[in-house]
């Protein structure tokens, strides 16, 4: 049997499509890199189609009627006079599973703004043509301040809320996020995420690993007395930095020795290079869970410390991070300092949970057998917040065609036990009403129950 050929795009942010692309030839498979746009660039990294005004300019209908032409798959590339209409339907003809990241290929809207593009918009079309979509999110394509704020509120977090962070999220509208979540709830076979996205999420997913390429890596522990600490922030409000340094400069008041190495606005090869020569990573304080800077610490051979609500973020269990909080930085940082074992154990024990869980080989083969229905494992989330808790903020109104499809996401992949559709139609979060194939029942996870509107159950027959 042939390998899949797999398409990845359309967004590239933190090397993801370059890391994924790379990761699924070395894995055996036929994958082609295409942007549209760059949000990160790390590295020189090269990508194998540049799709730039062909998803503006190609004319959609058109597309897919030219996708279902054989022979245009047959033609193992395409060339640039082809025109962008000829491009994207081949793009879409060729290969036979889509991954993608942050963007898909028909957008919301024109442009290289990655979250007015949005996500999911041609899912449906796919499907028709009998591809698997595989939706990888990666931040605030689903993540949306309100409900993540609510949650975090809900679990008793030590935090900052997520819309005094950047002012640009202060206006963003909840049906952008939500749109883009119910789109791959409804169409796409796999959906990759963790749980700090999916405050609006109502259908199970995998757990996203962010896929590196750490060939190049060669981790190393320095082991000092005095330890060399890096902050790197990519976003110096997200990352919490003025917190860190306050807590820092108090430490350092006090006596407790360490040199501080600040990198901000400098290439990632530079931030590379600092990694291999440091003890400590200090990485974020405010989004709950490692990221880029934080896996490529780990790789390196630094002690991470990092923020790590496992209580929201329990996949994986065995991640070795050094937990810190905003009340309790001070604290935290004290005692990773000055215990030198303590830093010598994470970091060991941070190279070989980097190479486990994100070279990016090893993520590609867990998407390979992710997109082959009879191999693909069960995901690991299983999001509850959305049905069982949020409720809209003042004066805000979902619009129709979103209550309908959280209905139908509803009435297919189910609800947490003891929660109705009715139940999310009284919030506001669904529809009251729904024309469905499966008249409107939804199972329960728990029990294998089926719940109707009213809120009644009956027995299921499945």
């Amino acid at each position: 049997m042939s390998p899949p050929r797999i398409f990845v795009g359309t967004a590239e942010t933190a090397g993801f499509v370059h890391a994924y692309a790379d990761g699924l030839t070395r894995a055996g498979a036929e994958a082609t890199a295409g942007l549209k746009v760059i949000v990160e660039h790390f590295g020189d990294f090269t990508y194998d189609l540049d799709l730039g005004a062909d998803l503006d300019d190609a004319h959609w209908p058109t597309v897919m009627e030219r996708a279902r032409d054989p022979r245009l798959r047959a033609r193992p590339r395409v060339g640039a006079r082809a025109g962008a209409t000829e491009r994207v339907a081949w793009v879409i003809a060729r290969h036979d599973v889509f991954l993608f990241v942050y963007n898909s290929l028909r957008g919301d809207a024109r442009g290289d703004r990655p979250l007015a593009r949005g996500m999911g918009r041609d899912f449906r079309d796919l499907k028709r043509l009998g591809k698997t979509v595989i939706a990888c999110f990666v931040g605030p394509d689903a993540r949306h301040p309100v409900p993540y704020d609510a949650e975090r509120r809900a679990l008793g977090h030590d935090f900052v809320p997520l819309v005094s962070l950047s002012p640009s999220w202060r206006s963003d509208p909840l049906t952008r996020a939500l749109r883009n979540v119910r789109r791959a709830e409804r169409y796409a076979d796999v959906i990759l995420s963790q749980p700090n996205q999916s405050s609006l999420a109502l259908r199970p997913y995998h757990h996203l690993d962010a896929p590196f390429d750490l060939s190049a890596v060669r981790g190393r522990v320095p082991g000092r007395e005095v330890p060399v600490v890096v902050h790197a922030p990519s976003h110096q409000g997200i990352k919490g930095s003025r917190e860190i340094l306050a807590a820092l400069e108090r430490l350092r008041a006090a006596g407790v020795r360490f040199e501080l190495r600040l990198l901000t606005g400098v290439p990632h090869a530079a931030v590379c290079e600092a990694l291999r020569d440091a003890d400590v990573v200090v990485d974020q304080l405010h989004l709950p869970m490692h990221g880029r800077l934080g896996v490529e610490a780990m790789a390196a051979g630094c002690a991470l410390a990092t923020a790590d609500a496992r209580d929201l973020e329990p996949v994986p269990a065995e991640r070795p991070v050094w937990a810190i909080t905003p009340g309790g930085l001070d604290a935290s940082l004290r005692r990773l300092l000055t215990d030198r074992a303590l830093r010598v154990a994470l970091a060991r024990e941070g190279m070989a949970y980097a190479r486990r869980r994100h070279d990016h080989v090893a993520v590609a083969r867990r998407i390979l057998a992710l997109a082959a229905p009879d191999t693909r494992p069960p995901p690991e989330h299983t999001p509850t917040f959305y049905a069982r808790t949020f409720a809209l903020p003042d004066g805000v109104r979902l619009p129709p065609a979103l209550l309908r499809a959280s209905a139908e996401v509803a009435a297919r992949w189910g609800l947490p036990e003891g929660v109705t559709l009715a139940d999310l139609a009284a919030r506001g979060l669904a529809a009251g009403r729904l024309c469905y194939r499966r008249g409107g029942i939804a199972p329960t996870w728990a029990t294998g129950t089926k719940v109707v509107q009213s809120g009644r159950t009956r027995a299921s027959s499945a």
